[in-house]
């Protein structure tokens, strides 16, 4: 089982253990899973480009919890990129970018909410700044959600 710790000063600090999980598997879709009207983009693909950013606070490390939106912190914008370019097609996953298991689980979380049946394809191009305290996972997640969104017509 991993374990993650996260300090968040000399007086916070939050320690969780996670079980690891195949993509889509252990949804969690806060509520939000309903019928949404689905308008597929006329005008394939969507791109859209999120900047890294540098994290300089938490806010509020008792609301930092898995399984509860919230947290949040204090952060700067830098001119480093994640772009995601996401394509409605009539079945199956396509994915051009090295962390193929975030993408598809989070493809499973928007298929879930949405009940949307079809596929995507989806191209990342990261920051490739690695491991630096840049947001990359966040960036790239944040990318691709939008994009999907987009495609589905902002649902």
């Amino acid at each position: 089982m991993a374990k993650m710790t996260i300090r968040g000063g000399d007086l916070d600090l939050v320690e969780y253990e996670f079980s690891a999980f195949p993509p889509g598997e252990n949804i969690n879709t806060l509520g939000y899973e309903k019928d949404y009207l689905l308008e597929i983009s006329e005008n394939p693909p969507v791109t859209v480009r999120v900047p890294a950013r540098i994290h300089l606070t938490v806010l509020d490390m008792n609301r930092f919890a898995p399984n509860r939106p919230g947290g949040g912190g204090i952060w700067l914008c830098l001119q480093l990129y994640s772009t995601a370019t996401v394509e409605c097609i009539p079945s199956g996953i396509e994915i051009n970018y090295t962390r193929v298991p975030m993408i598809l689980h989070l493809v499973a979380v928007l298929q879930k909410v949405t009940g949307y049946t079809g596929g995507f394809c989806i191209t990342v191009v990261d920051h490739e700044r690695k491991h630096v305290g840049l947001g990359s996972t966040g960036s790239v997640l944040t990318a691709v959600a939008h994009a999907m969104n987009a495609a589905l017509g902002s649902p």
